[in-house]
């Protein structure tokens, strides 16, 4: 069924995933790009024919269902932070643009239960997938902060701040809309293995890096820097990135300073790294929001 309506929502939208979810998007929520972020979720669910959204006790991140009156509902897990239930709640109204290419000829799902939607690797979950991204993180208004605002590993987490979703879809955003060579990762200080070790990390598409995950060791010139390190670091250190060594502009903060210690780093692999790094904007901390009605 899955692939069925898959391949229903590219003819309908476009033949290139990225594209078709752009055009669906567009097309679908016209006024998007002109909303101040955060992003209003109950009026885009709304427009989706959603007719309620609940926080309750679930096992599993979130679940969108057949609602008794028609449309849908969603469920998300209420245990979880509010910045995931949103990303959530975004992957489940992407799911909606499926749902309704079901044929009567087979049975419609009645519902999708979600675990894990950032990792999901089906067609239809990874389409989901880009369509929250472009709903929470819609694409014009992000590369228009980043070109106001510039580049640098404190704006990421400002920019989290400002359209409300977690670090790491904010970082995965910022590479794709970015025109420069970026890497991005969570390390994590492993005390056994005396190493700081990823987390997560995401790259430019012109990154060739392989596969294997980022981590700085005792025996690498960057450890101290980063096992010292209490606040900030910008600078240049050798180091590897899944590649072999070189000479990369690293932009650090700390982000947990207790066991086990987490240093949110950005590495840009230009030239010219230092004349692109900006000065960081001033945190929103006191930014209050609720999960859907802003």
């Amino acid at each position: 069924m899955s692939e069925v309506v898959v391949n229903k929502f590219l003819r309908k939208w476009g033949q290139f995933p990225d594209l078709a979810v752009k055009d669906a998007i567009s097309r679908t929520f016209p006024d998007l790009y002109a909303l101040t972020p955060p992003i209003n979720l109950g009026l885009l669910a709304e427009m989706r024919d959603v007719k309620t959204i609940r926080s309750v006790d679930l096992s599993f991140d979130g679940m969108i269902s057949v609602h008794e009156t028609g449309g849908y509902a969603i469920e998300l897990n209420k245990s979880q932070p509010t910045r995931r239930q949103r990303f959530t709640c975004a992957h489940e109204i992407g799911h909606t643009f499926f749902l309704e290419l079901e044929s009567d000829e087979l049975r419609p799902r009645m519902r999708v239960v979600d675990t894990n939607v950032e990792l999901r690797t089906g067609s239809e979950e990874k389409l989901c997938n880009s369509i929250a991204a472009e709903i929470l993180l819609p694409q014009i208004p992000f590369r228009r902060v980043v070109k106001e605002f510039g580049v640098c590993v404190a704006n990421i987490l400002s920019m989290a701040e400002l359209f409300h979703t977690s670090i790491q879809a904010t970082a995965r955003r910022l590479v794709e809309c970015s025109r420069f060579k970026l890497a991005i990762a969570l390390l994590e200080y492993n005390s056994d293995a005396e190493l700081f070790a990823t987390k997560w990390s995401v790259s430019s598409p012109s990154v060739k890096a392989r596969k294997s995950a980022i981590s700085i060791s005792k025996t690498d010139p960057a450890f101290h820097i980063f096992s010292q390190l209490n606040d900030r670091y910008r600078g240049r250190k050798w180091l590897s990135i899944g590649g072999g060594f070189d000479d990369y502009f690293v932009d650090a903060i700390v982000l947990k300073r207790t066991k086990p210690k987490q240093v949110l780093t950005l590495f840009v692999l230009e030239n010219n790294a230092e004349q692109l790094i900006t000065t960081p904007l001033s945190p929103t901390n006191d930014l209050q929001i609720s999960l859907f009605d802003l």
